[in-house]
């Protein structure tokens, strides 16, 4: 068992420390993610693999070793004198000789598949909209629909657009309410705008008291009144103080002043200004209006407004609107930076510039295959109108951070086996030897996703569905037909710009295949 061991590691351990350092090194670039959920799963990704890859180096093999065979309970290997070291697999050995029998059709055959699914893509509509993602039988979805059907759809998220104004400056100077003013009706001009409301305005510009008004109550309240109501505002009391008549004209101004106040920070210095859309506030729609709604606030405040007034805008949609940015910034560089890490460490293990380019291509292709096949049958299946923004992303890196393994250990085997046959021949041996490893291995991380479709979110189930379709294809597609008939094709090219290897791939494809198997298996009975 020792023997047996040793063995293993030597062939293993070179694909174990090469795909951890893949992974770690993918993870880790997480970090340069503008998008909060993204960067925070790096490190989490990172120390995990660390902790796998240690474990299957040190833990793992001293526990075979220490329990030997019963640790392959119920099944007990045995070992027989003189017989072949490693099973191969009579299915996967019909498939490497398909393969390689005719390479280019194989190509040419999967590669035309797999573009059918990825232009699935085409369909893809990403949504924001976190109700989307829940049940209908949710009850703050079916308040939403209520919401709608009689108020504004926006009525459930206005969006905010905060105006700060320079330090000592209240938002209760005439000035500064003239500028409110003018920020809420520039604002109220835009479409789909369907209710401006502020301290200027507490009940919507246009439909009640408005700044003159609101001036006129704050000034008639007696400074310590309005203290005593502050106080209570932070109390979270509300209205005019105990002792005034509510009905008297100073109760009137007071309850205008409160109402004004529920639009104002604690020192005045900052004012919100609520504007409600007629479109969903979660929808794509209403995103798409954030940039005007800023540039709008922002040009009325700094027409109008002292030196120094800054605008910003926030709450649901502008988060939504600001999350849509970092989500496509990570998107355009940070998957490509990934994908260009997994390359590199591709080119470090062959030795070769060709091999990683080719492998990145595939990877490339399997990740759209799988995100259009899926978008597909989200919208014609199950009946969703969009996808989980977030979904591609983390498809991205779990289909290719983890199915970077599976390159690993079959490119690493057929290098291995080339060094002693010819390429055609270590090819198909390579895939008769670690095809059932990869397919088992693709079953059960296809099956760890798919767990995910059991959640009722939405998003979750999503997510599932495409990296379980995404793993399977890698593995029965992928790794399985597309990269040995590549493979297959460039020949001694694959290990370009490695002139020795090159050389010694042409030396052994002079060789009779049927000597060079020979050989082999005369190396492995020993």
């Amino acid at each position: 068992k020792h023997q047996a061991m040793r063995a293993a590691m030597r062939g293993v351990s070179e694909a174990i420390l090469s795909a951890g350092a893949t992974l770690m090194l993918a993870s880790l670039l997480l970090l340069f993610a503008a998008f909060g959920s993204f960067r925070s799963l790096g490190p989490v990704v990172a120390v995990a693999i660390a902790t796998m890859m240690l474990a299957a180096i040190t833990f793992i093999p001293a526990v075979l070793t220490i329990v030997g065979r019963t640790g392959f309970w119920p099944f007990r290997p045995e070992y027989t004198p003189g017989a072949a070291g490693e099973q191969t697999s009579r299915i996967w050995s019909r498939v490497g000789h398909l393969v390689l029998r005719r390479p280019a059709v194989v190509l040419a055959s999967t590669v035309l598949v797999l573009l059918v699914m990825a232009s699935g893509v085409m369909r893809f509509v990403p949504s924001y909209d976190t109700l989307e993602s829940l049940p209908p039988s949710v009850e703050s979805v079916q308040g939403f629909q209520l919401l709608r059907a009689g108020f504004p759809a926006g009525d459930l998220a206005p969006t905010d657009v905060y105006v700060r104004f320079p330090a000592g400056q209240s938002a209760f100077d005439p000035a500064n309410m003239a500028t409110l003013q003018a920020v809420g009706v520039a604002l109220s001009g835009l479409d789909h705008v369907v209710q401006v409301s502020g301290p200027m305005a507490p009940v919507g510009i246009g439909k009640g008291p408005g700044q003159d008004d609101v001036l006129k109550a704050y000034q008639s309240v007696p400074a310590p009144l309005r203290e005593q109501i502050q106080q209570g505002r932070a109390s979270g009391q509300g209205g005019p103080p105990a002792g005034v008549d509510q009905s008297s004209p100073e109760a009137q101004s007071i309850g205008l002043y409160t109402q004004a106040l529920q639009f104002v920070s604690t020192d005045a210095s900052v004012a919100r200004i609520e504007v409600v859309l007629d479109e969903n506030p979660y929808g794509t729609p209403a995103m798409d209006l954030i940039p005007s709604i800023r540039a709008t606030a922002t040009s009325a405040a700094t027409a109008s407004g002292p030196a120094g007034t800054t605008v910003l805008v926030g709450a649901d949609t502008a988060q939504n609107a600001d999350a849509r940015t970092a989500t496509t910034r990570d998107e355009l560089l940070v998957l490509p930076a990934i994908l260009l890490a997994i390359m590199l460490v591709l080119g470090l293990l062959l030795r070769s510039i060709v091999a990683p380019l080719y492998l990145g291509a595939t990877i490339l292709l399997t990740y759209f295959a799988a995100l259009g096949l899926s978008t597909l049958v989200f919208r014609y299946v199950f009946g969703h109108e969009s996808v989980g923004a977030t979904v591609p992303f983390y498809l991205f890196v779990f289909l290719n951070g983890l199915g970077v393994d599976y390159s690993i250990y079959l490119m690493s085997r057929i290098r291995e086996e080339s060094e002693r046959m010819p390429l055609s021949l270590a090819t198909e041996h390579a895939l008769e030897r670690t095809g059932g490893v990869i397919t088992s291995a693709g079953i059960i991380l296809a099956g760890t996703f798919a767990a995910l479709m059991t959640l009722p979110m939405r998003d979750l189930f999503q997510l599932g569905f495409a990296v379980a379709v995404g793993v399977l294809l890698d593995t029965f597609v992928t790794r399985s037909l597309l990269v040995p008939a590549l493979v297959e094709l460039l020949g001694k090219w694959n290990w370009w710009p490695n002139r020795a290897r090159m050389d010694a791939t042409t030396e052994a494809d002079q060789r009779p295949a049927a000597g060079a198997a020979q050989a082999v298996d005369g190396i492995t009975a020993a």
